[in-house]
């Protein structure tokens, strides 16, 4: 192909691999990552038919001009894809010679991926979903190239954080004005950082609202165990109309189903609002209305903010980026008067 640009890309696309694993074989580090020999030829079969003769610079360039989007094993395929996307988009736009591809590492473990976050091979990445040790892990220094955490923060990375007590503030706002006076918050056994912000945004609106509100007599926590399950007539306890306020998308089928046990009409007795869009996927209700990230522009986000980290890596150190969530009001949820 004389007259076009052999890209990373083709060559994964033509050998029917990531472009992760492309990169791996073309830097001549096949074997130290375990890629099966057959991968290996093939690869390198892609490459000499699309004329992808890369000398030692060009070699070189082409391994870190790729990017990588680590998600954690327990995150739901969908808006991790459009997250991607975002990213990908904002390289496109900016016409970035850079790919960027997915890595699925186990949450807890960002460690066992490091020999993926090498400069030979990355560029840079965006790291989804850690947790407290995954943030130790990229503080203790071991982390080679540029990286931005998503709504985490870490000594030393630049991060994009999610408004959480704006998500809180938003639920209370959204309940109040439908004139509801009684609110059920529920959440997972486990606090996090998040939750809690959420859960205060939350409280802190409807305090701020003033009028007969109570946080002790009309606001419950309902709290789901990790197999699913709650405290049912606490949650139908109060009487009038109730809002209930999920913090995490990831009980929303447990208290769902609650509600359905006793017959609860949603939303006409009971309006629910749930953070994230992830575990409802797959049971979406028109009755469940959700704050949410817009995941593409997020992945645009957080593109943005590596670039920069790539190319001022000390001035983007201390960068800390908040985005604000969105509410997706369904059909069914009451019009404001």
């Amino acid at each position: 192909m004389p007259n076009k640009t052999v890209t990373l890309r083709d060559v994964a696309a033509r050998a029917r691999v990531s472009s992760t694993t492309a990169s791996v074989v073309l830097g001549d580090r096949g074997p130290e990552f375990r890629i099966a020999a057959d991968t290996i030829a093939r690869v390198r079969a892609a490459a000499e038919h699309l004329g992808y003769q890369a000398s030692g610079g060009r070699r070189h360039r082409n391994r870190t001009a790729l990017w990588s989007v680590f998600v954690p094993s327990d995150v739901d395929v969908l808006p991790a894809r459009t997250f991607l996307d975002g990213v990908s988009a904002y390289l496109e736009e900016r016409q970035i010679a850079v790919t960027c591809a997915l890595v699925v590492f186990e949450r807890g473990h960002l460690r066992d991926k490091l020999r993926w976050m090498s400069p030979e091979v990355l560029g840079g990445a965006v790291l989804v979903g850690l947790d407290d040790d995954d943030v130790a892990f990229v503080e203790g220094g071991d982390v080679q190239i540029p990286v931005v955490l998503y709504n985490r923060t870490a000594r030393n990375a630049p991060s994009v954080m999610v408004d959480e007590l704006g998500v809180g503030h938003m639920a209370a706002t959204h309940f109040l004005a439908r004139g509801i006076d009684r609110f059920v918050v529920a959440g997972p056994k486990l606090v996090t950082s998040a939750t809690s912000l959420r859960l205060a945004g939350f409280s802190g609106a409807l305090v701020a609202a003033g009028g007969a509100f109570r946080p002790d007599t009309l606001l419950e926590r309902i709290i789901v165990g990790d197999d699913q399950t709650l405290d049912t007539d606490r949650l139908v306890a109060a009487s009038g109309r109730r809002g209930v306020f999920v913090l995490t998308d990831t009980v929303l089928p447990a208290v769902m189903a609650a509600l359905d046990s006793v017959g609860t009409d949603v939303p006409a007795s009971t309006e629910v609002i749930s953070y994230g869009n992830g575990a409802i996927s797959g049971l979406l209700r028109p009755s469940v209305t959700t704050a949410t990230v817009p995941m593409h522009a997020m992945g645009e986000e957080c593109a943005a903010t590596l670039d920069r980290a790539v190319r001022q890596p000390r001035a983007s150190w201390d960068a800390r980026r908040v985005f604000q969530a969105e509410m997706v009001i369904r059909d069914s949820s009451p019009a404001v008067p």
